[in-house]
């Protein structure tokens, strides 16, 4: 199956009408028409090769994001707005095996300044929710391009499906939770076994996480309700 043929899929799945061609434009948010539950996607993913695997990983997103979804009111992501509860000691565990998975993943990538980074982190945690702005310290910068380079040099299976990645990154404006979700189609490429599951799991949660300094983590979890 080419991607021509995915976006033909994609769009029969949508219900747009049949003379209407669909390309990279269309498949913008493309998973949001089908909230709250993700009810149909089996018609856009089960005929792709692996797609029954990447649908058993974003049938958990709908389901950590469908309490708090309104339908007269436009989320231009999946926001987890009624997280399960989690204890400050499963979401550090959380977050050092994330950092550990980018410190293997920045070895395989030969970058050795940011694998001794990782290797130092101190961890401290808040109750507060943090800032929304685009700045992020160099070290959160240091990990997404290594990681982003790191992952465009695997070849997925099938290749084409990287032409649909606009798709998973617009679930939530996030590279990792879309990979995390690609996994599948790219696990075959590397010995690396799920490096972006823990990272999902603290997403499920509502936990963030910033660098503040180049090995310290301020740790952002959820209030109690």
């Amino acid at each position: 199956m080419n991607v021509r043929d995915v976006f033909t899929l994609w769009r029969d799945a949508c219900g747009d009408p049949p003379d209407r061609s669909w390309d990279r434009d269309d498949i913008f948010a493309f998973f949001q028409r089908f909230r709250p539950d993700g009810r149909g996607l089996e018609r856009a993913l089960l005929p792709i090769p692996s797609g029954r695997a990447v649908l058993d990983r974003l049938l958990p997103i709908y389901s950590a994001t469908s309490g708090g979804w309104q339908a007269d009111r436009y989320d231009a992501y999946f926001i987890v707005r009624n997280p399960a509860p989690i204890d400050r000691s499963d979401a550090g565990t959380l977050v050092r095996n994330h950092l550990s998975n980018l410190a293997g993943v920045a070895a395989l990538a030969k970058v050795g300044e940011l694998v001794e980074l990782l290797r130092e982190r101190a961890l401290s945690f808040s109750f507060e929710v943090p800032a929304r702005t685009q700045y992020r310290h160099d070290t959160d910068e240091f990990i997404y391009d290594t990681v982003s380079d790191w992952v465009g040099s695997l070849t997925p299976e099938p290749a084409e499906i990287t032409a649909l990645r606009d798709a998973f990154y617009s679930i939530g404006c996030d590279y990792f939770l879309a990979w995390h979700v690609m996994w599948p189609w790219y696990a075959k490429a590397t010995t690396t076994i799920e490096p972006f599951h823990p990272y999902f799991r603290l997403w499920q949660h509502g936990v963030e996480y910033r660098f503040d300094g180049p090995s310290s983590v301020t740790v952002y979890l959820p209030r109690p309700g």
